[in-house]
Order: C-alpha cells, then sequence, then structure tokens
C-alpha cells in the first residue's frame, strides 16, 4: 500500500458479553427500541440487534470477561 492511499470504514459492529443474554436483547429491543435481527443457539446466547446503521452482537459468556481488560484482550471483526 503506497502512502497516498487512505483507508476508510463506514462501520463497527461491537460484540458485547452479556451475562443474561434475553434480558439484554429485551432491553435493547424493548427500552431502547433497537430492532431484533437473530439469534442464535437453544437457548440463544448470541444475536444481533440493530438502530439505523447501528448494530451490535451480543454473546453470553463468550467475546472475552469482565474484568480482565488488557491491552491485548480486545477482540475486533473487520468486514472488508
Amino acid at each position: 500500500m503506497s502512502n497516498d492511499a487512505k483507508i476508510s470504514a463506514e462501520c463497527l459492529t461491537p460484540i458485547l458479553y452479556v451475562r443474561d443474554f434475553a434480558e439484554a436483547m429485551n432491553y435493547y429491543t424493548e427500552k431502547l427500541l433497537f430492532d431484533k435481527l437473530w439469534e442464535w443457539g437453544n437457548p440463544p446466547d448470541f444475536g444481533a440487534v440493530r438502530l439505523g446503521k447501528v448494530e451490535i452482537f451480543f454473546c453470553r459468556d463468550g467475546q472475552g470477561h469482565p474484568g480482565t481488560c488488557s491491552q491485548f484482550s480486545w477482540t475486533m471483526w473487520m468486514i472488508i
């Protein structure tokens, strides 16, 4: 890549750790009026909501652990 090339991004979808998947989905859809996009698992433990162009993934007991944040513990997916 040359120094003249510019990289751009249009969105970022965070994956949030949740202790109670159903409670998180309910809060975002009922209180904050996000749309439920999908759920995965039985019972569901991974899913997504959207409000306009903003999407958020929820993952129960995965994608990191509370209280263990360090400069090396972040997970991020980029779709190019």
